[in-house]
């Protein structure tokens, strides 16, 4: 499913315009995005891609359907997504940083004697840091602390480099 999700998102025209979309909806409709459409659109793959682990899940893992068999999973899927910058190549590392807080809470509470709570601190506090940095880049450009520099640095030794080069012969 990453690798499907990647390729619609990375190598398609739709996936292009569902980033634009997403970064700003008002330039997208300016640039001829059917917003409405597009929305509808992605939500129907998001609900396809969720069912189809929600499929996975029943079929391969529990083998029958309980009420309450994905508890908290949507929640948790919101926070690795958004610790993966939306990204669906972040979405490995960051899902297995959180089983790996979930799994361990219990293990950590019965073998080292510290509440098993404290994984949904650790799991609260990336979720802070997270937010509390895009807040400030998206804030800092906005009020000008903080400028994206178009301009490459300038070379240290630009008489070194311009020798370099012209002993290539390419200058």
């Amino acid at each position: 499913m990453l690798i499907v999700a990647a390729w619609l998102l990375f190598r398609t025209r739709m996936g292009f315009e569902i980033q634009m979309m997403g970064k700003n909806s008002k330039a997208a409709r300016l640039a001829g995005v059917s917003v409405p459409r597009l929305t509808v659109i992605s939500m129907m793959l998001s609900g396809m891609f969720a069912g189809l682990a929600g499929g996975l899940q029943i079929s391969g893992v529990s083998h029958q359907l309980f009420d309450s068999f994905a508890n908290q999973y949507g929640y948790t899927a919101i926070v690795v997504a958004l610790l993966a910058r939306n990204n669906p190549w972040g979405i490995i590392p960051s899902a297995f940083l959180f089983a790996a807080l979930q799994s361990g809470a219990g293990y950590m509470q019965m073998n080292a004697n510290i509440p098993a709570q404290i994984a949904y601190v650790i799991q609260g506090t990336i979720v802070l840091m997270v937010a509390i940095d895009r807040l400030f880049d998206g804030l800092g450009q906005k009020m000008g602390w903080f400028r994206k520099n178009d301009n490459p640095p300038a070379d240290p030794f630009p008489s070194i480099t311009h020798a370099m080069v012209e002993e290539e012969g390419t200058l």
